[in-house]
């Protein structure tokens, strides 16, 4: 009996991961901080959880409860609410949109009801279940998925979380504390000939201070295609004597463009960029050659 429950529960996840394009070349198997946790991922268990509902801008979704707090502030409209203009104000029924650093799906799932496609990818295995448990308990069909990163080079990334997996600052960064993995990258091109993407009409990019390393392999490719980028920016995660050549990269990116923006869509000048002002804050910027 127990071979009939086994091929049965394989069968049922080969049709699910196959729905949502997932991709799981190799176990990824992580050191937690917590060692009562088993920390094997993707786990099937977590798609078979309680859940909620919760307002997402102007819809109702369904949710994993998890983490309480945060769908508290999403539900009450105070999570990023500038986030959600962009999205709202820039996606129509025929956009295509890629979100890079997904965590577990608030602007994804937000996303999906508004345009044509997503393409999302997200590193953090904790992170990446509740991604696919938020898609599942909405029956959203038209996400694709990349459980790893996107790099400046196809092959393997470090990452870590001080605070554990599934928290959103999980950052690619090697460390012995907290919670830490080894998983796939791979680089843009790579990844929209995986997905079949010809076109892209809004980027988003939140990823944790890794954006610094990841922009200059972007922005011919950018440049070329001038999607709607919203590109979140870890500055203060380096030293102030830093910042200037980290944001080098995106300032070329922005100059490239007919018009930046703040997170509120306040128009700005790429210089501005550099200011300790904006710089000295975790911030936002939008581009777009409209």
């Amino acid at each position: 009996m127990t071979w009939v429950v086994t091929w049965a529960m394989t069968w049922a996840w080969g049709i699910f991961s196959s729905r949502y394009n997932t991709r799981f070349d190799r176990p990824i198997i992580f050191h937690s901080a917590n060692p009562t946790v088993t920390q094997n991922a993707p786990d099937t268990n977590s798609l078979i959880a309680p859940c909620i509902e919760v307002n997402i801008g102007d819809e109702r979704y369904r949710v994993d409860p998890q983490p309480p707090k945060f769908w508290r502030k999403v539900d009450a409209g105070e999570w990023e609410a500038d986030t959600f203009r962009v999205l709202a104000k820039f996606l129509r029924g025929d956009s295509i949109y890629v979100d890079i650093g997904a965590w577990i799906g608030p602007t994804v799932l937000f996303a999906a009801r508004r345009c044509k496609m997503v393409y999302c990818v997200e590193p953090d295995p904790v992170a990446y279940r509740g991604l696919l448990a938020n898609l599942r308990m909405n029956d959203i069909d038209n996400v694709r998925t990349f459980h790893g990163a996107l790099a400046a080079e196809n092959g393997c990334v470090k990452i870590s979380n001080p605070s554990g997996f599934g928290d959103s600052t999980t950052r690619i960064q090697s460390t012995s504390h907290g919670d830490c993995a080894e998983v796939l990258a791979a680089d843009f091109p790579r990844l929209l000939d995986w997905w079949r993407v010809e076109k892209i009409d809004l980027l988003k990019i939140d990823i944790e201070g890794a954006e610094f390393d990841l922009i200059p392999s972007l922005v011919d490719l950018l440049a070329h295609s001038k999607p709607v980028i919203h590109l979140s920016l870890h500055a203060p995660l380096f030293a102030e004597s830093a910042r200037r050549e980290k944001l080098g990269a995106v300032i070329d990116l922005a100059n490239r463009y007919r018009a930046c923006f703040d997170k509120h869509l306040n128009p700005i000048s790429p210089d501005d960029i550099l200011s300790a002002a904006f710089s000295g804050k975790f911030n936002t910027v939008v581009l777009t050659d409209a």
